[in-house]
């Protein structure tokens, strides 16, 4: 029986071998479950990806938008599916990197569950502030926050990404302030723009016409290369706060045990399109860029950020909770 078992195995293993190396792979539309509701970040960042895939590999990508409970419904389909290359997923790192810390009994162990093939895209959060605020730079904001803790107002659009890049500022400044949460971005950019709060962590399309006409001030972004779309400003690492790094990426993962085969070929074809011109200046626009690494690298990254915002979680004093 243990030979038997192990036969069929191996056997499995060359089949998909042979399909990726042959070009029969795939041989079939290919389902991608996105974590989100259509019309949002996920779908602005990834949908071009999977027209192009869809024309080099000769099947459609078809996406399939599941946005409730956190996009933690998602998830669970895609862990449980089939590890054929049938059915992928659109990873960010809400689903695979902050929420092992936020909840107790997830139906999806990350990242054992899942083999990475590639992250897309990484787009920064940019911290803005009043224009009548009187901090300049993330120095600037610290000096501030330790001479007047707790007086400064910060805001987010109440995600999980956007509480928690506040707490990891707190904790590498060692400054404390007040968290004001709002039911989306577009009324927590609004509560800047009125001086209710005083800053914001926000990826740069929700704010791009404003920063232009003085409206809010950029202070940095959160990743650790500057951005294109808003070149003049430095990222909070190179200003002072080194190592401080937070945004939004999305990245495409199988189900454990899709053969390497299939894994490796849609790695190769992605970052192909990933590093061409036309999507490197498409996600330039929309204030993000294109990341294209190997399935090791995107794991590496998944592991690192699964344990520093645990850490933050920690230290913040979330508790976790049931689902």
């Amino acid at each position: 029986m243990l030979l038997r078992t192990v036969a069929c195995l191996l056997a499995l293993g060359c089949v998909g071998h042979a399909l990726a190396q042959s070009g029969a792979y795939p041989a079939k539309p290919i389902r991608v479950l996105v974590p989100y509701a259509p019309g949002g970040g996920a779908d602005v960042m990834s949908r071009p990806v999977f027209q192009k895939l869809s024309e080099v590999l000769g099947q459609q990508l078809l996406a399939d938008n599941r946005g409730s409970a956190g996009g933690i419904i998602a998830v669970e389909l895609a862990a449980k599916a089939a590890p054929d290359g049938y059915t992928l997923l659109l990873g960010s790192g809400s689903t695979q990197a902050i929420n092992p810390s936020l909840f107790t009994n997830l139906p999806y162990e990350s990242p054992k569950d899942f083999a990475p093939i590639t992250l897309f895209v990484n787009a920064p959060l940019v911290l803005v502030a009043n224009s009548k605020f009187p901090a300049r730079t993330i120095m600037d904001v610290i000096a501030y926050g330790k001479a007047n803790p707790g007086k400064i107002n910060f805001g987010s659009a109440g995600s999980s990404i956007g509480l928690l890049s506040i707490e990891l500022l707190q904790l590498m400044s060692g400054i404390k302030v007040q968290h004001i949460p709002y039911k989306g971005s577009g009324p927590a950019f609004t509560g800047v723009l009125a001086g209710d709060v005083d800053m914001f962590l926000v990826n740069i399309g929700v704010v791009a016409s404003a920063l232009k006409d003085g409206r809010v001030r950029a202070i940095g972004n959160g990743g650790l290369q500057r951005l294109q779309a808003i070149p003049d400003v430095p990222t909070i690492d190179e200003s002072g706060l080194k190592g401080y790094e937070s945004g939004s990426w999305y990245g495409l993962m199988a189900p454990a045990g899709t053969p390497r085969a299939i894994i490796d070929r849609l790695n190769a074809e992605s970052v192909k399109i990933l590093k061409s011109p036309e999507m490197t200046n498409r996600f330039n626009i929309e204030g993000a860029y294109a990341v294209a690494n190997t399935p090791e690298q995107f794991s590496e990254l998944i592991r690192r950020e699964i344990a520093m915002w645990a850490k933050v979680v920690k230290s913040a004093g979330i508790q976790p909770q049931p689902l």
